[in-house]
């Protein structure tokens, strides 16, 4: 929670404490029914969609709700992707393809965001059970356990993509089997240890230091102490008896589930139509707002949907079942639309119209049509090399005074894996007049083969973090409306200045720039 405040750098890493404590309770829960013969995992599901279907399929209403009033039409496409995503536990899965950086700061105006890590603990739960179902002996069932936890282990520390790595359940499997481990070795045995200097070596890592560490090593250290703490006796500690077992944590910890599920939910759409800026105040008045909300669904949700006396098995799998896949209906026709789901004045969309809600993509990448080679013996050659920010720069070239007298070839930047091997891109940089690269640093032409002589580098560009403040304001005049870029943007600019000679760098945000 703190960690999506913007406080906390390591935060994150609590979700990683949450994997080892849920595996060591599930598979604890799982194995000793498993040796009485009272395993059921239709059962088994059943309660775990008790304990957690409702408050999502909750959460996930109010958030399309609020989506629908607030939303331009693309943020409102994919609120609706993530709500299928998360009603099919599958949001880890999206968030790898899509988004793939979870640091993305596009991530903190999504409310249903967070939901990967719950699509990790649901595909856990489906595949797990099966485990204890079809092996019956103790000894079979640990080395099993071990077997996946090592293939897991080797997985994660193997040279794969970061987004692979941090979504996917092969990859995070370790984490939930360390647990599970030492509740089958252990069974419920616990020894005595400094647990006060374990516990305050945690905090630190998650509060404060990486120490140096890669975020690899950072996860194995925190499910490594996680690990140390569940198997403590720490009843007699004193720093556990004030943290961990006063009054108020105690009742966190019953309503954690619902400050997991509300906290992104109310920070997102706070930066969306209200202020994207977080002081001590605003964070503060958040964590009350999460707090309360999160009473109420712990009292009106979550416990009334666990009592079979209030909901039985048919009426509450009922309930659940109507409104996901009435959600998962309305999320897939607004995809299907765009989310252009209203008139959108200020981006000329239209429903009397038909426009196409993806008319402004589509003017930008149609310049992919560009990428061929010249042919005009009259007109200016000019090259245009990068990415999207090169076919944005093309629209300028096409919309100014003299368009007619240019003919454009656009290259993707990195069109192949060996760019001195490219016959496209040395036959086109030959045959250029002119040559427009898009934030590239200067020393790379050399390794792309680019002479500088007929160069420009056009510089990095940033209109803030999200539109939605602007799309809610009652102020229409957007004119003067002002939006501070990315910090990280105007330094990469910056430097890219400083490298480029004067004339042969094209400053974008200078032109617009308060």
């Amino acid at each position: 929670m703190f960690f999506h405040l913007g406080y906390l750098p390591n935060g994150y890493l609590g979700v990683d404490v949450f994997f080892v404590i849920s595996g060591y309770l599930i598979t604890g829960i799982i194995y000793n029914q498993s040796l009485r013969n009272e395993f059921s995992i239709l059962n088994f599901y059943k309660k775990r969609i008790r304990r957690i279907i409702p408050l999502v399929t909750f959460s996930v209403i109010v958030s399309l709700i609020i989506g629908l009033l607030v939303m331009l039409p693309n943020d409102l496409e994919n609120l609706a992707q993530s709500i299928i995503a998360t009603n099919l536990f599958s949001n880890n899965i999206i968030q790898a393809i899509t988004t793939k950086d979870y640091w993305n700061i596009i991530n903190e105006y999504k409310p249903l965001m967070h939901t990967w890590s719950l699509a990790i603990e649901e595909q856990y739960y489906i595949l797990y059970p099966f485990i204890f179902f079809g092996i019956k002996k103790s000894k079979y069932i640990i080395l099993t356990i071990s077997l996946f936890t090592i293939i897991s282990l080797v997985l994660f520390f193997m040279p794969f993509s970061e987004e692979l790595k941090f979504y996917y359940l092969p990859f995070r499997f370790f984490e939930l089997s360390f647990g599970g481990l030492l509740a089958i070795i252990l069974n419920g045995k616990l020894f005595k240890s400094n647990y006060g200097f374990i516990f305050i070596m945690l905090l630190i890592l998650i509060m404060t230091f990486d120490f140096g560490l890669s975020n690899d090593l950072l996860i194995l250290f925190t499910v490594i102490l996680s690990c140390s703490i569940l198997v403590s006796e720490n009843n007699l500690n004193k720093i556990s008896n004030l943290i961990l077992q006063n009054k108020f944590f105690v009742f966190a910890g019953k309503i954690s589930f619902s400050l997991y599920m509300w906290h992104q939910i109310c920070y997102s759409y706070t930066r969306y139509f209200i202020t994207n800026h977080f002081d001590f105040q605003t964070s503060s008045i958040l964590l009350i707002l999460v707090f309360l909300l999160s009473v109420f669904s712990y009292y009106w949700i979550e416990q009334p949907f666990r009592n079979k006396k209030i909901f039985s098995n048919k009426k509450a799998i009922s309930i659940i079942l109507f409104f996901t896949f009435l959600t998962t209906i309305i999320s897939f026709v607004i995809y299907e639309k765009g989310g252009l789901i209203r008139d959108v004045p200020q981006l000329s969309l239209s429903l009397g119209k038909h426009n196409d809600p993806k008319v402004h993509e589509k003017y930008n990448d149609r310049n992919y049509l560009l990428n061929k080679d010249f042919e005009s013996k009259d007109k200016i050659k000019v090259l245009v090399i990068g990415d999207s920010f090169s076919r944005d720069w093309i629209n300028i070239l096409i919309e100014s005074d003299f368009s007619k007298r240019l003919e454009i070839s656009y290259l993707e930047l990195f069109l192949s894996a060996n760019f001195n091997e490219n016959y496209l891109l040395t036959k086109r940089v030959k045959n250029a007049d002119i040559i427009f690269v898009s934030r590239l640093d200067l020393k790379d032409t050399q390794k792309y083969m680019i002479p500088i002589s007929k160069t420009y580098c056009i510089g990095d560009k940033n209109f803030g973090e999200n539109n939605g403040i602007f799309y809610n304001s009652s102020n229409i005049d957007f004119c003067y409306k002002k939006t501070k870029p990315s910090k990280k943007v105007v330094l990469r600019n910056l430097e890219l200045k400083s490298q480029w000679k004067k004339n042969a760098f094209i400053d974008l945000l200078d032109l617009i720039k308060d």
